[in-house]
């Protein structure tokens, strides 16, 4: 994982705008992604085909939340792992798993401690 985990001025930029209802909504959007991803990898534990439409569908979403605050790492990390569960590489995207939740945590944690009415 990177260590500059988004464009700052970026998201300084949107979460001056909407302050803490903006930044809690980005939270609450990535941490649903999160469970829907892990969830679907669950999924195809049993179903391949469908639990890698459903992975295929969280990282779409969490792509555009990435793309939305300048995380340009988690959205190539998992436009990756989109591309992967379109060519049914299931192991590929499990392996990919802990890097991209890893880059989600530090990712909403900096939204998380966004020190309102100031810049990053």
């Amino acid at each position: 994982m990177t260590a500059r985990i988004c464009d700052q001025m970026q998201l300084d930029a949107l979460l001056s705008l909407g302050g803490r209802a903006l930044s809690d909504q980005f939270v609450a959007d990535l941490a649903r992604c999160e469970t829907h991803f892990i969830e679907a990898l669950g999924v195809a534990s049993t179903d391949k085909r469908q639990g890698l439409e459903l992975a295929r569908r969280a990282l779409h979403e969490l792509r555009g939340i990435a793309l939305t605050v300048g995380a340009t790492s988690l959205s190539r990390q998992c436009a990756k792992a989109e591309a992967l569960c379109d060519l049914g590489h299931l192991q590929d995207v499990v392996e990919a798993r802990a890097e991209i939740l890893a880059t989600c945590d530090a990712l909403t944690k900096l939204i998380r401690d966004y020190p309102e009415g100031t810049s990053l």
